[in-house]
């Protein structure tokens, strides 16, 4: 299904072994790993998964989504809930990626799952930042959602998350990750080590005053780093609606 889906949705053409491949790529933190593998084999319990015959019927209960009141597959999870949150995360998401590349991220289930596998059409050089954060921002956002979906129908009950923490919790996920990439790029780490120009060709043009950040931005720890998610460009206009214009289609190839 995830295959089918995203040759529709990007025209790109995948193997198994790519998808395979791609969950395991070291760009991806070990939690996320197990996320999206989970998520691929049908693994968490959700949706159909709790209509197995046996199940009392308190428990089949648990197939609906407490908000929507429909079937709570990971496809309705990720991308058609309308508790606070999905809509949202997508929206940063988006937010950040058209600083990086203007174009629109598509956020299927297929693409979402299959992101570490799919690669910006280009000349791989000028594009490697731009694949990397595409890896980064898909895989976080579509992490961090099923970690709130999961803390607000187990941990609160069905009580809504606020979307100024929606926001707030976003952003701390980008900025954590920002600054793990700082740190692996310490020669201590040996071969696990980041160099220091993939970090800043995967972070260039996400980052807040980054016009006035010193070249060695990446390995000060004295300077502060964070994203940088003005809703305009810096010039006035609108980052968000360019990003959505009909010839800004994000046009992703298969990753080798």
């Amino acid at each position: 299904m995830i295959i089918q889906e995203v040759k529709q949705e990007t025209k790109v053409t995948l193997e198994e072994k790519n998808l395979w491949n791609g969950i395991r790529h070291h760009d991806l933190s070990c939690t996320t790993r197990v996320f999206l593998w989970m998520a691929m084999h049908n693994a968490y319990m959700v949706g159909a998964n709790w209509l197995w015959p046996g199940f009392a019927p308190e428990y089949q209960e648990r197939s609906k989504c407490q908000k929507c009141h429909t079937i709570e597959t990971m496809d309705h999870i990720l991308t058609k809930c309308q508790a606070n949150g999905q809509v949202q995360v997508w929206q940063l998401a988006q937010k950040l990626w058209s600083q990086k590349d203007g174009t629109n991220l598509a956020t299927t289930l297929g693409t979402i799952l299959a992101n570490p596998s799919i690669m910006i059409k280009g000349n791989r050089k000028t594009v490697n930042g731009a694949n990397r954060l595409y890896r980064l921002i898909m895989s976080e956002s579509a992490h961090l959602f099923w970690k709130m979906r999961c803390e607000r129908t187990i941990q609160k009950e069905g009580e809504e998350i606020s979307s100024s923490q929606i926001k707030n919790r976003w952003i701390e996920t980008i900025n954590t990750r920002l600054e793990l990439d700082q740190k692996m790029t310490n020669s201590k780490y040996e071969k696990k080590s980041i160099p220091i120009k993939l970090v800043q060709n995967t972070w260039k043009n996400t980052l807040k005053d980054e016009g006035q950040l010193p070249q060695n931005w990446v390995t000060d720890g004295g300077v502060l780093v964070g994203i940088d998610l003005r809703d305009d460009d810096g010039r006035g206009r609108d980052r968000l609606s360019q990003a959505w214009e009909p010839e800004n289609f994000l046009s992703p190839t298969l990753c080798a």
